[in-house]
């Protein structure tokens, strides 16, 4: 049987038995050789219209979400998985779904902080081995780049400003919030070069090559320092 949904954990309203759930999944992984986990959802369901997000999140209220994000993260982790906070800075107020268009999210940096980063912040504290991109662009620190490919989020927000020392990983690099504008091979060195650790490429065969050599040919044109790449 499924376990219920973090939307469903939260529902019940006992952060204990959502550290439970994730402990039991976390063992269960950890036994067959499964050392991490791209959970927990941090996203605050804002939006009614968010196809995307949905019960994947614990709630709409930020706090609600850090109370489970909390418990999820130490029952994965206690039970030997590294847990990944996701989709960074949040994605609960989206319109749309990452996977087929770059959304502009427009909240300020006040909104941000007394919404969205709420349970990014509680994940932090509580000891997340990692933090996943999101792929939207927030004018309110950067009105370019999403967050993937954006070094005043990953550097400036996530590491200086929430002290986060951990892994971050992109979401996965060939959705067409990334594609319809940067090409995979570039794409992969902007996101290394903005504070990406790693490169999530799922199943896709033929961008693995396309990853490789796009960073290869970044450290070789002087775009990466091969001491970043390491």
């Amino acid at each position: 049987r499924q376990f219920p949904s973090p939307m469903g954990m939260a529902a019940i309203g006992d952060p204990k038995l959502t550290y439970k759930i994730n402990n039991t999944i976390a063992k269960q992984l950890s036994n067959i050789g499964v050392t991490q986990m791209y959970s927990p959802v941090c996203d605050v369901n804002i939006n009614p219209k968010n196809p995307e997000i949905g019960v994947r999140s614990f709630s709409d209220d930020p706090e609600t979400c850090a109370r489970h994000v909390v418990a999820f993260v130490q029952g994965l982790q206690d039970g030997g998985i590294a847990a990944t906070a996701k989709h960074f800075p949040g994605r609960g107020d989206s319109v749309t779904d990452a996977h087929d268009v770059l959304e502009v999210l427009t909240p300020s940096k006040q909104r941000m902080q007394e919404v969205e980063l709420v349970p990014f912040k509680a994940a932090i504290q509580a000891g997340v081995k990692a933090v996943m991109t999101g792929h939207s662009v927030y004018p309110a620190y950067d009105d370019t780049y999403p967050t993937t490919l954006s070094e005043r989020l990953l550097t400036g927000l996530l590491r200086e400003e929430l002290g986060f020392d951990g892994v971050i990983v992109s979401d996965a690099i060939g959705m067409a919030a990334i594609l319809k504008k940067w090409p995979l091979p570039q794409a992969c060195a902007m996101a290394i070069k903005a504070g990406c650790d790693t490169i999530l490429l799922k199943a896709d065969d033929e961008s693995r090559p396309q990853c490789f050599f796009g960073l290869l040919e970044a450290v070789r044109t002087g775009f990466l320092s091969e001491e970043r790449l390491n």
